[in-house]
């Protein structure tokens, strides 16, 4: 809180201010020799809380700049320091909401006593009304009410989307709190500030402003703001709208929210000021990328479907698609594919639904997670219907599936062609001609992957990880880990965590997720 001290005589100011020298610790104190400069100094952002102030003092007295104080703040809680003469003088001030008077001259423990019941009495008032407030907002935001005009009839709105639409994450696991988020936005002059999560992963932030031109650097202060969010590695995306007062809060978030659809991109964060637009051109050669995507299924080449793949999520990607476009584009890809493979007749069972990679492409917020998904869904594809009569380079597909679904228990090659009676020397030369590697090397390069993404996104300690990837050796788990990536588990982890600094529009912030971890990280 804002504790404003005022007190014409320099002596005694300076006494008011060692006796309230304890409050610095978790206020800010302001000390001014008049209520002139206390008036200036609230509409300049120090918008006072508290108010211990003299009642005699020249230009403005005591009771006038408590006055033009609470114009600035309603809130405002005030004492007043009177002589045994202003007795009734003071009294009258009651009416302006004083809460207490005190006799000069006054006592270190009188002053803390009364002081400190104000932060109480405050304190208690502040969070009722912020309640009572954002719920109000809330219900705002969503068209089942309207803020009262004397709070929003200007006011500048704040959307913070963390990773994508869908993202997995909430913001209590990956950034700062939402008191840490106000506090740092208070200790910055923008003091009135409603904070609300209207998604365990969006945040909004309304700052109520009877004068916008009042902060020149207010975008500034939000492009920091922007990059103090991003204490995951996450990336971030931000968008800004100053809302006016003809316009409802409703209509102001459902334009903030559109323009933010149209710039969540992969692989970077966003900041969009206000009435920034993001366009996205037409993308024709996607659609050449596509047909040698439907190729390569057909011919169920394992290697092209991935080459493929990762051209086209690449190249959409790197043009700058919005998740949500590419969510589009990626579905009605997967459903000519199918309509192709199919022959027409489209199957509506499971092995053919798009589903997974609509909500991946607003699930991750890079386009390499994405590529693993559209892969994984083209590979199973790929897969044939019916094991029986096929010829066995047909049956790759279906060993990594088998590797899919079983890495974490101890899947055998063997295993595989026993179960399809096929012969293990043949399927083997199949395999490495497929691949380029041979099927433990698969493996190995399947499960060190699913532990990587289990430690990107703080999923169980080092051991645990490697049991849930098929390793109950924790020692050779990570010795392996080493061996294929050259540092440990441990040091990973380590490396992910250095990564936690702010990110901004032209930096990419892989890994994924990067906080959260709960695993033993020694060495």
């Amino acid at each position: 809180m804002n504790l404003f001290l005022i007190e014409d005589e320099p002596y005694a100011l300076e006494e008011l201010a060692e006796m309230t020298a304890q409050y610095r610790k978790e206020h800010r104190v302001f000390t001014f020799e008049t209520g002139n400069d206390a008036v200036v100094a609230a509409l300049s952002g120090d918008v006072p809380d508290l108010v211990v102030t003299d009642i005699r003092m020249p230009e403005l007295d005591g009771l006038q700049t408590i006055s033009k104080l609470k114009s600035i703040n309603p809130n405002l809680s005030a004492i007043v320091l009177s002589g045994y003469s202003e007795f009734d003088y003071a009294r009258k001030g009651m009416q302006l909401g004083i809460k207490d008077y005190l006799l000069k001259p006054v006592s270190d423990a009188q002053l803390c006593r009364a002081v400190d019941q104000l932060v109480e009495d405050a304190r208690r008032s502040e969070q009722d009304r912020r309640i009572l407030t954002q719920w109000t907002i809330s219900r705002s935001l969503s068209g089942f009410g309207n803020a009262s005009a004397e709070l929003l009839s200007s006011a500048c709105l704040v959307v913070s989307l963390l990773g994508n639409w869908r993202f997995a994450g909430n913001w209590d696991d990956r950034g700062p709190s939402l008191d840490d988020a106000r506090e740092w936005l208070t200790d910055r002059r923008l003091t009135r500030i409603f904070c609300l999560e209207t998604e365990p992963h969006m945040r909004v932030f309304v700052l109520p402003m009877n004068d916008l031109t009042l902060h020149s650097s207010l975008l500034s202060t939000l492009y920091e703001f922007h990059g103090y969010l991003q204490q995951s590695g996450v990336n971030i995306h931000t968008a800004i709208h100053f809302k006016q007062e003809s316009q409802s809060l409703e209509t102001a978030y459902q334009e903030i929210i559109g323009r933010l659809e149209r710039c969540v991109t992969y692989d970077r964060s966003s900041f969009v000021g206000p009435g920034e637009q993001c366009l996205t051109s037409d993308m024709p050669k996607a659609w050449d990328q596509v047909r040698l995507i439907e190729r390569a299924v057909r011919q169920r080449d394992l290697h092209q479907i991935r080459v493929t793949s990762s051209a086209l999520v690449s190249y959409l990607a790197n043009s700058r698609i919005s998740t949500k476009v590419m969510s589009t584009i990626l579905v009605d890809m997967l459903y000519a594919i199918k309509f192709k493979l199919s022959e027409g007749q489209i199957r509506d069972d499971g092995k053919w639904d798009t589903v997974d990679v609509a909500n991946a492409a607003l699930q991750y917020s890079t386009s390499s997670k994405l590529i693993e998904a559209l892969v994984a869904k083209l590979m199973n594809w790929a897969a044939p219907e019916e094991v029986e009569g096929i010829k066995p380079r047909a049956l790759v597909p279906l060993v990594l599936n088998f590797v899919r679904e079983e890495y974490h228990s101890n899947p055998s090659l063997q295993q595989f062609a026993n179960r399809h009676h096929v012969s293990l020397g043949h399927l083997s030369k199949l395999i490495k001609s497929e691949l380029g590697q041979n099927f433990s090397e698969y493996l190995i390069d399947y499960r060190l992957e699913k532990a990587k993404e289990f430690m990107d996104r703080g999923i169980g300690r080092i051991a645990e990880i490697g049991r849930m990837v098929g390793y109950e050796d924790s020692k050779f788990f990570s010795q392996t880990f080493k061996k294929k990536y050259g540092l440990t588990p441990a040091a990973y982890i380590r490396l992910i965590r250095k990564m936690n600094l702010p990110k901004f529009e032209n930096v990419s912030t892989n890994p994924e997720d990067q906080i959260g971890y709960h695993e033993d990280v020694s060495d």
